[in-house]
């Protein structure tokens, strides 16, 4: 008891020590707090037994020391850069989530995680190969102009304005929509856009654009169609942590270090630093600013601050990557990964897997901690919807604050979008933040059991009374209105990054459904048992072919624009659908986006950081397959090992494209290319057509269908893939001991492998350490006349010859001889051949027809008597065998019989007569006729006399 009550005491006092450090009037009062407050977590640790407590208290002596060295080695402390750890929050509270803290469980936050603003940069420990570094020097294009990789902080004389020099111009072409073109005045510098002269027509108002917010920011949208965008600038400016001076301390110049806000550029000329394709880049541009000839504003404004700069100016450079001001919305996780480079996630709260508790425990701690950002977002409603919840269709809100009031957990959120077209000449419509205080001062009348209803309800059109933008709604509603949550985590909760930077050109190759032989491939060795992230990010073209219209309504922001990237196979909106049961949204068909339609993932297979051949394989993780530009998979337990990272996409326009891959972990990992299984790939490119597309295995002309011959130098493993782009067929591969020879029949004995069932686009047969040799590959589809284009890939260990076997006939005469007539009383007819030269043969002979004396018989002549086919010189016993089909074997074969090649000379009639023999094992007992198609392939002419079947016996 004792223990418990000096631990109590000590709390309080760490409680006073840390309040006052956070309201240090200078460094050194700092420095001595944070030693303090390090003292008395020592102090409690000693006295504290639960290990909880205890790891939770150790954790603070050590940020309370890691932030008293931050003090005393900072040169440019002051009172803004320093805020205290902080404190835990009790077990039930009704404050926000921006006034408590709670410890981040997932990921585990470092022991440095309490460090203040925790604005450090978490940068890839991975070397740059030259090849990649030409990846991001390509990818600088994008929309018209070059942001080439970020190298150093610009010098304050970039800014300044020399006599007689002009002021910085940036000729950039911004794209406007219709409706914007239309509202559109004129394009002027800062000085003269803000504040904005249509608020103020009597004069300038509040005096000239400035850096420094006098009270609360209050940032909106309003003719402006990018509601993502300024919703993620809201959700900056709700960070607990207050850290907006770091920001912009690492994203806008000129900047006073001294003051921690940015300076007005002399020059017009302002420089800000943005990740996007694969790193930061600069990205300049002037101080000119969009304005309207109406109280309508095109670009983001403060309300309360109607003369802040920055915000536009952010906009503006951020537009300018995108592509204009007709920004048709992309995903506020994009846009907060472009502006801070937070590590972007998108929840779908439809999700089964998605749990309210689970949620709202992972979000409010990280919130309370400032270590995540947040914006929701809206699906497709119909007008009517949209009236009765008093929410915008697919429409981005900023979430500004959590807490728990009462038993419900709620969500603070705001809607950018302002009522332009209510604003009178003159006047300026009451702030969000006022009307939130009216509502928040009226709520606390009423009794501490009031439960929140939602939702607001709107205004009715043409009231005096405005809707609030800003309002409270419990996690339950949340779910039911909403489709998703889209959070940006500080990257600096992980202590290890790598990326990797690759080019995947869809030109070049066809992509085959469910094969991954083509795909980027990836090798991750981990040291298990730590949480890690991969984010895959697809990097924004210069001129994307799969740019496409979006419906819109500008006098509404983003209705149905593509703000939301939707989740495949999940129920969510299609992105660039607007699906409105009722008074369907007014369209500007210019309207375009810079992100090609498709969606992109990741899978993840225990294959030793070795090439994925398909999709079949086992995967031990697998991402949503989503439209947006970025794809975060979280993988929880990996094991000690190395994996197989493969990047997947569908319907991607075909392209060219980059992307890149980030690793976060709180260990060190190892990411770089995935080996291939094999060191020699060889391809060559067939068809099935009219006259090869024979069926399958079982189908009497299998010999028809193409087939190759593979020479194999030394032993080796070999993978042999069939690629087929057409779904009209299904295929199938062998690999056979064929000595590289056409194989017209087929047993189980000959396969060395097989690619097993038929099936649509790919078939892959796989063998281990087989023999030096030449074999055979035979490629066929499941029925006979499938026809399509394919390519045959063998990757081997060794270098390996392929080539196509050529074509029965190929070359060569083909002799249909006359038919072959077995009765019931003979099993052997021959016909006499006489050699005029020398010349190569090949006989087939296959059952034609079986002509049965009646009913009875004709059901039992459908089974085939088993035959085989000789070449003979001389009669009875001294007779000689020149060659014999199925190596003398008798076969009732649908596909018949054949011989191989043999060659006839005049010279053989010296030793006797030569004979061509059709034999049968045994006459069928039905009495019937069984007659033969005979052939003979001949490498010449008029070279072999035929003469007429007879019975034949020896």
């Amino acid at each position: 008891m004792a223990n418990d009550a000096q631990l109590l005491a000590l709390k309080a006092q760490l409680d006073h020590v840390r309040k006052r450090m956070a309201e240090s009037p200078d460094k050194d009062q700092a420095l001595q707090l944070a030693i303090e407050a390090a003292e008395l977590c020592m102090s409690s640790l000693r006295l504290a037994t639960d290990k909880t407590h205890k790891a939770d208290l150790s954790s603070q002596a050590k940020s309370f020391i890691s932030e008293a060295e931050r003090i005393k080695k900072n040169p440019q402390w002051s009172p803004s850069l320093s805020k205290a750890p902080p404190s835990p929050p009790a077990a039930s509270s009704n404050a926000p989530a921006s006034q408590i803290a709670s410890p981040l469980t997932t990921p585990k936050s470092p022991a440095t995680s309490s460090q203040g603003p925790r604005m450090l940069q978490l940068v890839s420990q991975r070397p740059l190969p030259t090849a990649e570094q030409i990846i991001l020097y390509k990818a600088s294009s994008v929309n018209g102009s070059v942001f080439p990789p970020w190298k150093d902080a610009p010098q304050p004389e970039e800014f300044s304005l020399g006599e007689g020099n002009e002021r910085f111009s940036d000729h950039t072409l911004f794209r406007f929509s219709n409706d914007q073109l239309n509202s559109l005045d004129n394009w002027m510098p800062a000085a003269d856009a803000l504040p904005p002269p249509a608020w103020y027509p009597g004069g300038k108002g509040l005096g000239g654009p400035t850096m420094q917010a006098e009270t609360q920011i209050d940032l909106v949208q309003d003719a402006a169609t990018d509601c993502s965008v300024v919703a993620s600038l809201c959700s900056i400016v709700a960070r607990p942590d207050n850290g907006k001076a770091q920001y912009l301390a690492n994203m806008i110049w000129p900047f006073n270090k001294m003051t921690s806000i940015p300076e007005i550029s002399a020059n017009g000329k302002y420089i800000l630093r943005l990740n996007f394709n694969g790193c930061w880049r600069k990205v300049v541009i002037d101080d000119r600013l969009p304005v309207s000839k109406s109280t309508r504003m095109l670009h983001v404004v403060d309300r309360n601050n109607p003369s802040l700069l920055w915000p536009a100016l952010l906009e503006k450079a951020y537009l300018k990557v995108r592509g204009g001001y007709d920004f048709p919305g992309s995903s506020s996780c994009t846009d907060l990964w472009t502006i801070l480079g937070w590590i972007p996630e998108q929840i779908h709260l439809q999700g089964v897997e998605v749990v309210p508790d689970e949620l709202w425990s992972r979000l409010s701690k990280a919130f309370g901690y400032g270590d995540v950002l947040m914006t929701v977002g809206t699906g497709s409603m119909s007008r009517r919807t949209e009236k009765e919840l008093g929410l915008e269709s697919q429409h981005d809100y900023a979430v500004m604050d959590l807490r728990t009031y009462g038993t419900e957990r709620q969500f603070l959120l705001k809607n950018p979008w302002t009522e332009g077209n209510e604003r009178s000449r003159g006047k300026r419509t009451p702030s969000a933040t006022e009307l939130l205080m009216q509502e928040f001062v009226a709520e606390q009348k009423e009794a501490q059991n009031r439960v929140m209803t939602f939702p607001f309800s709107r205004a009715p059109t043409g009231s005096a009374q405005q809707a609030p933008r800003m309002f409270w709604i419990s996690i339950e509603h949340l779910f039911q209105h909403f489709e998703s949550v889209y959070a940006n985590w500080n990257p600096v909760l992980f202590q290890h990054r790598q990326d990797i930077h690759f080019a995947w050109d869809l030109e070049a190759e066809k992509q085959i459904p469910g094969c991954l032989a083509d795909n980027p491939q990836m090798s991750l060795k981990t040291d298990g048992d730590y949480v890690i992230w991969l984010l895959l990010s697809r990097h924004f073209k210069d001129d994307d072919s799969g740019a496409t219209g979006a419906k819109r309504d500008f006098g509404k922001p983003d209705v149905g624009t593509p703000s939301h990237a939707s989740v495949k196979g999940k129920n969510v909106s299609t992105p660039l659908l607007n699906e409105v049961d009722e008074e369907p949204a007014t369209s500007d068909p210019q309207v375009l986006s810079d992100l090609a339609r498709g969606w992109i993932t990741l899978y993840i297979y225990d294959e030793e950081g070795k090439m994925v051949y398909t999709k079949e394989m086992e995967k031990i993780q697998e991402g949503e397959v989503v439209s947006s530009a970025q794809m975060l998979l979280k993988w929880s337990n990996p094991k000690k090992s190395t994996y197989t990272v493969v990047v997947d996409q569908e319907q991607l326009p075909i392209s060219k494209y980059t992307f890149s891959l980030s690793t976060f972990s709180l260990k060190p990992l190892t990411l770089d290319r995935a080996a291939q299984k094999h060191e020699y790939t060889t391809r060559v490119k067939s068809a099935w057509t009219k006259y090869t597309a024979a069926g399958n295995l079982h189908s009497p002309d299998f010999g028809d269908n193409p087939q190759f011959s593979l020479r194999v130098v030394r032993r080796s493993s070999l993978s042999i893939l069939l690629l087929v782009p057409d779904d009209s067929a299904v295929c199938n591969v062998i690999l056979l001991y064929g000595q590289g020879k056409r194989a017209y029949t087929v047993k189980s004995r000959d396969i060395l492998a097989n690619s097993g069932l038929y099936k649509k686009h790919f078939a892959l047969a796989e063998a281990k350490d087989i023999e030096a040799g030449t074999y055979t590959i035979a490629c066929s589809t499941f029925e006979p006349q499938q026809q399509a284009d394919f390519e045959l890939r063998v990757d081997s260990d060794v270098p390996c010859a392929l080539k196509a076997i050529p074509q029965e006939g190929a070359g060569l005469v083909v002799r249909d001889l006359a038919r072959a007539c077995l009765k019931p009383s003979t099993n052997r007819v021959a016909a006499p051949l006489r050699p005029q030269k020398l010349v190569r043969v090949t006989i087939t002979a296959k059952l034609e027809q079986a002509r049965a004396a009646s009913a009875a018989a004709s059901i039992l002549s459908r089974a085939r008597s088993p035959i085989r086919v000789t070449i003979e010189v001389g009669r009875g016993p001294e007779r000689r065998i020149l060659i014999a089909s199925s190596n003398g074997e008798f076969s009732d074969n649908a596909a018949g019989v054949r011989t191989e090649e043999v060659d006839l000379s005049p010279n053989l009639l010296q030793e006797g007569d030569i004979w061509l023999v059709v034999e049968r094992l045994s006459g069928p007992a039905t009495g019937c006729d069984e007659i033969y198609k005979v052939e003979m392939l001949c490498d010449s002419m008029n070279a072999v006399g035929v003469g007429v079947w007879r019975e034949w016996y020896q």
